[in-house]
């Protein structure tokens, strides 16, 4: 009896183990190296944020939000349009009384993911998953509905002007006294009802909204659970911003543009060449890389001039300089013993390294 128990258990493991060892090995790419969150949580200075885009590209977004500790993002981003700076527009999802409409919402957010070519979270309290993809000069979000209720989409801008027709949004925000910059936004499914949004009212017989704070929302159907969003961007007009949209996103297919995405930066990381079998020492490389882009220039000062200095000191160069200074009649050489001995006799209390661009020595 104990045989016919045992050989059954046999070939379970003998399964098993074969079918672990067929399991093929999924290599990474050069862009699965890259770490969008280093450097997002900062005691003194400014963090940097997670930016999902694509290389040298108009369009740019990342969650906003203080830094990576933060329990709460400001909507859906859709375009960032300075260094480190806030999100020009929000887009916001609502399922609850209209009462209860306003034109941006703070969300708690959990399961992030994001790389340099998507951004997906799952938003718990309201239930609502969310995909996002970039192109050049647009983008795709994807938004799954769990509840029952009717499902809202807000377009807010905290300074400019949004209109709408049918499934489609437009408009522009201010971004400073001279530069304006503008989106085309369609949805997959159209709209019940349109109305625009503000902290004084909601107004079922006006398309359109200008000034602070203001929004348009979209109420859709009951039966709608999911919500495709893609749209342009243009710092020209709304009319470049269709333009664009038409150009790069010409489907509602989230997953596609992420494919696309994420083959770009593939070959444009794959022009840096890195050697080794070290998969940490190659993570390294990667985020140090892409983390260039986050120095502030406005910081960074390489004057035009040249020193002689004594770098990479090793131990064997610290032996050699000693030797350099001590009295061979007398004392030992070959070791770090007379520098030993300034240390713990308190002739020398410490060491301090200032080195900078403009201060080799």
């Amino acid at each position: 009896m104990y045989k016919r128990k045992f050989i059954p258990l046999v070939l379970l493991m003998i399964l098993i183990v074969n079918g672990c060892s067929n399991k093929q090995e999924v290599m990474s790419t050069p862009v699965d190296y890259v770490n969008p969150y280093m450097g997002n949580i900062s005691h003194l200075l400014v963090p940097t944020y997670p930016t999902v885009h694509l290389p040298n590209s108009m369009l740019r977004i990342y969650p906003e939000r203080a830094d990576y500790t933060s329990d709460k993002i400001k909507g859906l981003p859709v375009i960032v349009t300075s260094h480190r700076g806030k999100s020009a527009f929000s887009l916001s999802f609502y399922q609850g009384a209209e009462s209860g409409l306003q034109p941006v919402y703070y969300y708690c957010y959990d399961n992030e993911v994001i790389k340099p070519y998507s951004y997906s979270s799952y938003f718990e309290e309201e239930e609502v998953s969310t995909k996002f993809a970039p192109s050049h000069q647009a983008g795709i979000y994807e938004l799954s509905f769990r509840k029952n209720n009717a499902p809202y989409l807000i377009l807010s801008t905290t300074n400019g002007e949004l209109k709408t027709t049918e499934n489609t949004i437009s408009g522009y925000q201010n971004i400073d006294h001279q530069t304006k910059v503008y989106v085309y936004m369609e949805t997959s499914a159209l709209p019940e009802k349109t109305m625009t949004v503000s902290k004084e009212e909601i107004n079922h017989s006006h398309t359109a909204i200008k000034g602070k704070n203001v929004g348009i929302a979209l109420l859709y159907s009951t039966d709608i659970k999911t919500i495709k969003v893609r749209y342009g961007i243009s710092f020209i007009d709304e009319k470049q911003a269709k333009a664009n949209l038409q150009r790069e996103i010409k489907d509602y297919d989230v997953e596609n543009q992420m494919n696309i995405a994420k083959n770009i930066w593939n070959q444009t990381l794959s022009k840096i060449k890195v050697e080794g079998i070290d998969e940490n020492a190659k993570a390294i490389v990667k985020m140090a890389i892409e983390n260039f882009k986050n120095r502030k220039p406005e910081l960074v000062h390489i004057p035009d001039m040249k020193a002689k200095a004594t770098v990479g000191y090793s131990v064997e160069a610290i032996v050699k300089t000693l030797d350099g200074v001590t009295n061979s009649q007398v004392d030992e050489t070959g070791t770090t013993k007379p520098l030993l001995e300034c240390i713990t006799s308190g002739v020398i209390r410490g060491a301090v390294a200032m080195v900078g661009c403009n201060n080799p020595k």
